[in-house]
């Protein structure tokens, strides 16, 4: 099977590439939702390498544009707590 791959990548400022057959984000870097315009709501799953900001920035910003009815499954390392944080912040701020 062939794969088209889509990305970009600047040390210490946004890093994102997009597995477009699989339906897989891998990071989430700044940009990523301008980067890929439309094709972003073939985002199925997002898997976070980690969650430094050039790799977690445009998170929130992408779930809202591409998050119409179901949201991507997100994969993050087992002993990071910033994930689970920022879901539990962003219930809060959607609820008032």
């Amino acid at each position: 099977m062939a794969l088209t791959i889509k990305g970009y990548s600047n040390a210490l400022y946004a890093t994102w590439w997009l597995l477009e057959e699989w339906g897989l984000l891998f990071d989430c870097g700044d940009g990523v939702s301008a980067g890929l315009g439309q094709k972003g709501r073939k985002v199925r799953r997002i898997a976070l390498s980690h969650v430094d900001w050039d790799h977690s920035s445009d998170l929130l910003n992408f779930l809202q544009l591409n998050g119409r009815g179901q949201l991507p499954v997100i994969y993050y390392p087992a002993d990071c707590g910033s994930v689970p944080a920022l879901a539990e912040f962003s219930r809060r701020f959607d609820l008032q």
